[in-house]
């Protein structure tokens, strides 16, 4: 009889070893599933997107609100019935919490649907979402009787151990990272709080006292505990911030797993007690840190390619508190019989105050401390009526006629507001170019300024932080071409050379890019400033360097195509600069304060309003670059720009925009507009470039034929960076071409010089007519159409023309 009971009792054993085992193995089932649809379902949408911003395509909000959605379902499908039927109390409580997660998941989805750059809203309403799942979760604790409040004593010395180990998880970021504004650092700093209030109650009365309940060993449940808190973060990480700042918090937060766990359970000698509060607090700080030091409108590709911008750096820093709080976590399993019933309040006191005093020092001594961030663009009501006003005076004085004008108009519209705004102590920067100003303030100071009679609008005016360091400049090859490029041929412009004896002679080019390497061989020669310096000649709105220089390429190359020494167009023709695109994103003011400089030149310091000289204007502007939403532009911000340059007899050329081969895909300022020449893109065999925006433009409802042309565009060979050279594609490599053209043509005939409306008209009817494939919501049959506009860029054909012309 007893060897029967022994045999029971060793088959039950079995049996509930042989259960635990399964049990075991389906949490690391369930956890994998989990990381599979938090991780690389946001990696990959993200990736995406960005690859999609980078062509100028923003994904719509609504597919990131059904992912999320989607993310909640997939999440809770396998753990719903788990926690219900599974026989198992030990790991009951892993699936419990992680059904929550998916339910906050589904409460955060809604942040989705605001893009950027409206980050403060993004906040305040993921604040308003998490506050409500607090309040969901303290209802239904409560009817299960697991009132967190009840399982805690006052955990001071939890609570000085969790502090200390969020500070030493965030010193990456307070060495690397930038505040916002003073609206951005709060908000961001409650958003975090509440997130780690949220994980804090939620782990401790759903996970950690459960487990204590059935407890294996400290060991034991230090490791359940971490892996299932750990699945847990990923999950509600992922749906927290936004912009990609989901991936940075999944990279390194639920590498303190173990230590939330052991944390939790630091001298607690009952079962149903757990560190709720030093929980929230470690959670909070280690969430808040990278909400509060990096933009998440800057986590995209278009700042990542060739240079250590803040991508870099919050990965980077991502990395680093990652290997830290991992190193942490197997501390805390390594000392886990002394962590579970010490109670050591002196010693981690004194371990938070060195750590603090440890992030003070970073951030203050070698991060950027300061507040950055939060302007607004002030659209003023009246703008000026310039039709026609300069068709009377001479062509070399329309460009002062213009300025005087706007100027006038500016400083006599804008008298009231400014002096309001100096009123409350609010700094701004006026416009006259767009009748406006920039303002440092935020939603609050848009709202009240929205409202005055003599605005228009009010629009995000969006800037980057400050970097840790300087942008890597990048560079190409060593090698000069050794032939004749294949674009310039093409166009012609070798026989406008010969032929004519053309090369640009005379003609002043704007050019408003990346910058420019002045010292590059194809482009040192031609730059204005070499006889009278750099004032008049050169302005860095970003920096206010006193001279050109290039980090990204970009501005390097363009101007190559335009005027370089032996791969341009037009190798006499003059240039002068600005830097409206020095680390890849501008927002209006920039772009203003680049046209604006280029109609009438003005010294380095100097007033625009008051030092411009307009009889130092360039007489054809390049302009490969394009507002879009994500640097606060809507569609008419530069409209009333490019009609006043325009009516300055300044050319504008503007590069379509690369997001072929979709057809209504020019649709961001200046491209769209008819006061512009939309300049799309060709290959060496005479093709349209895939990648080559499309018309009609419909963002304004005009339907307009756009690009009016197209140009080479791809595999383009021009200068680069550090006397080098490089091959690129794009509009902005075709833009330039039509720029040079404009400069011969201007140089052959000077009658023709800044008659904008004569020069367009000779340009499109001198077109050779493109007969490539096209795509298939492109109707070829049509002259001029949305693929080609009026055909291929001919510069023999223009200045010939040109040369005819009386």
């Amino acid at each position: 009889m007893q060897q029967t009971t022994h045999s029971d009792a060793e088959l039950s054993e079995n049996q509930s070893a042989r259960q635990n085992r399964i049990s075991y193995w389906l949490v690391i089932a369930v956890s994998l599933w989990i990381l599979l649809v938090s991780g690389a379902l946001h990696v990959v949408t993200w990736s995406v997107e960005e690859n999609m911003l980078v062509l100028g395509w923003v994904l719509p909000s609504w597919v990131w609100f059904l992912i999320a959605l989607g993310q909640s379902l997939l999440i809770g499908l396998p753990a719903y019935p788990l926690s219900r039927h599974w026989p198992s109390d030990r790991v009951r409580p892993v699936f419990n919490t992680w059904i929550i997660c998916s339910f906050f998941v589904l409460i955060l989805s809604p942040v989705r649907l605001i893009k950027p750059p409206h980050t403060q809203l993004a906040n305040l309403l993921q604040i308003i979402l998490v506050t409500f799942f607090l309040v969901i979760l303290g209802i239904h604790s409560r009817r299960r009787n697991s009132d967190w409040r009840r399982r805690s004593y006052k955990p001071v010395a939890a609570i000085w151990l969790a502090a200390a180990v969020g500070i030493i998880v965030i010193l990456p970021w307070l060495a690397r990272g930038a505040l916002g504004s003073a609206l951005d650092t709060a908000l961001n700093l409650i958003a975090g709080m509440l997130f780690g209030l949220s994980v804090g109650i939620l782990l401790s009365s759903y996970l950690l006292a459960p487990l204590r309940k059935s407890s294996n060993g400290i060991g034991h449940d230090l490791l359940l505990g971490g892996f299932a808190a750990g699945t847990a973060l990923v999950a509600m990480a992922s749906s927290f911030g936004f912009n990609g700042l989901q991936i940075v918090l999944m990279l390194f937060v639920p590498a303190l797993c173990v230590a939330i766990a052991g944390i939790g359970w630091i001298g607690q000698n009952r079962a149903e007690q757990t560190n709720w509060l030093a929980i929230s607090l470690l959670v909070g700080i280690a969430v808040a840190a990278p909400m509060i030091l990096i933009d998440p409108d800057e986590l995209v590709l278009l700042l990542a390619f060739g240079a250590r911008d803040l991508p870099y750096w919050a990965f980077t820093a991502a990395i680093v508190s990652m290997i830290i709080a991992s190193t942490i976590s197997v501390i805390f399993f390594l000392a886990r019989h002394y962590l579970s019933s010490a109670k050591p309040t002196v010693p981690f006191f004194a371990l938070m105050v060195g750590t603090s005093v440890a992030g003070i020092f970073l951030f203050f001594g070698v991060g950027q401390p300061g507040f950055h961030g939060d302007q607004i663009f002030v659209i003023m009501k009246e703008q000026a009526e310039l039709d026609g006003i300069s068709a009377s005076v001479d062509s070399e004085e329309k460009p002062k006629l213009i300025y005087d004008y706007l100027v006038n108009l500016a400083e006599s519209s804008q008298a009231d507001i400014r002096q309001d705004l100096e009123n409350f102590g609010l700094t701004y920067t006026p416009y006259y170019l767009v009748n406006g100003l920039v303002v440092d303030g935020g939603p609050v100071v848009g709202w009240w300024l929205g409202r005055r009679s003599d605005v228009d609008r009010v629009i995000e005016n969006p800037i980057l932080r400050p970097l840790p360091q300087s942008t890597v400049s990048r560079t190409g090859s060593p090698d000069a071409p050794s032939v004749l490029p294949w674009n310039l041929s093409l166009i012609g412009a070798d026989r406008v050379w010969r032929d004519f004896g053309v090369t640009g002679e005379g003609i002043v080019v704007g050019h408003a890019d990346s910058g420019v390497q002045k010292e590059h061989p194809e482009l040192r020669a031609a730059y204005r400033g070499n006889t009278g310096g750099d004032d008049y000649n050169w302005l860095d709105p970003w920096f206010d360097s006193t001279s050109p220089y290039d980090d990204s390429g970009h501005g390097t190359h363009t101007l190559g195509t335009i005027l370089g020494k032996n791969i341009g167009v037009a190798p006499d023709a003059q240039w002068i600069g600005c830097a409206n695109l020095v680390r890849g994103l501008g927002n209006p003011g920039l772009y203003l304060d680049c046209l604006q400089f280029l109609l009438a030149p003005y010294p380095n310091g100097g007033d625009p309003f008051s030092d411009g000289d307009p009889s130092r204007a360039a007489h054809v502007i390049n302009n490969s670059w394009l507002c879009p939403e994500i640097e606060g532009c809507d569609e008419k911000t530069l409209v009333e720009a490019a009609k006043a340059l325009r009516e300055a007899g300044i050319f504008m050329v503007v590069a379509a925009g690369n997001e072929g081969p979709w057809c209504s895909s020019v649709r961001f300022p200046l491209a769209t507009y008819d006061e512009v020449f939309s300049v799309g893109a060709i290959n060496e065999n005479g093709d349209l470039s895939s990648f080559s925006s499309l018309g009609p433009v419909e963002s304004d409802g005009s339907g307009r034929i756009k690009p009016d042309l197209v140009a080479p565009g791809e595999d383009i060979l021009s200068a680069f960076p550090g006397h080098t050279y490089m091959i690129q594609s794009g509009t902005s490599m075709a833009g330039p071409h039509v720029t040079g053209v404009v400069a011969l043509m201007w140089s052959a005939n000077s009658e023709l010089i800044r008659d904008v409306d004569r020069t367009e008209r000779i340009l499109l009817e001198t077109t050779t007519r493109y007969d490539g494939d096209m795509p298939d919501c492109v109707d070829s049959s049509i002259f001029p159409n949305n693929g080609s506009g009026y055909g291929i860029l001919n510069a023999y054909g223009a200045v010939e023309a040109v040369i005819a012309t009386p």
